[in-house]
């Protein structure tokens, strides 16, 4: 148990790392996918919500350091993410191309309306209410193209992981 939170944490750390150095590379013009939202819900249908959102709270705070945001911003919603879709893992059955894509949308509103309503309450400049804006859309577009592939890779390397550590045994 504590092995796999650790696992997850620090990969999302490393995640967050990684796109906040490199992930220009997937930008098209100015919009960029939610990767690390993608990573938490598929850990939220994997693992429960147990590890989703403490997994959340942690990749959250890391994000709260690099970013301008203050701190518990991106903390709150990477947690209430996690846990929410979370609970719903055993009404869903796990589909490779529409289930990521519909949950990915509905954890990007999710987190659009959480940030838009702790922005208004808290009157944070840095943060601007996503909800209505072109940019919220296209970022919202490229999130749900995205999370197929996203899932993909990490039932891959999650399988390749799990083979690596049979031998081990």
């Amino acid at each position: 148990m504590i092995f796999r939170l650790l696992r997850n944490t620090l990969f999302l750390i490393l995640l967050v790392f990684v796109l906040s150095t490199w992930g220009n590379v997937l930008q098209i013009g100015m919009v960029k996918p939610d990767i690390i939202l993608i990573v938490i819900v598929w850990l939220a249908l994997r693992q429960g919500p147990f590890y989703a959102h403490t997994t959340g709270f942690f990749t959250g705070f890391v994000e709260d350091i690099l970013s301008l945001s203050p701190i518990g911003f991106h903390l709150t919603a990477r947690t209430l993410v996690g846990m929410l879709v979370g609970l719903f893992r055993d009404f869903v059955g796990i589909d490779r191309i529409i289930l990521p894509m519909a949950i990915s949308a509905a954890a990007s509103l999710l987190q659009a309306i959480w940030f838009s309503l702790i922005s208004v309450l808290f009157s944070i400049d840095t943060a601007f209410a996503p909800l209505f804006s072109l940019h919220f859309l296209y970022t919202l577009l490229y999130t749900i193209i995205c999370a197929p592939l996203v899932f993909w890779i990490l039932e891959l390397f999650t399988g390749l992981f799990y083979r690596i550590l049979e031998r081990f045994r």
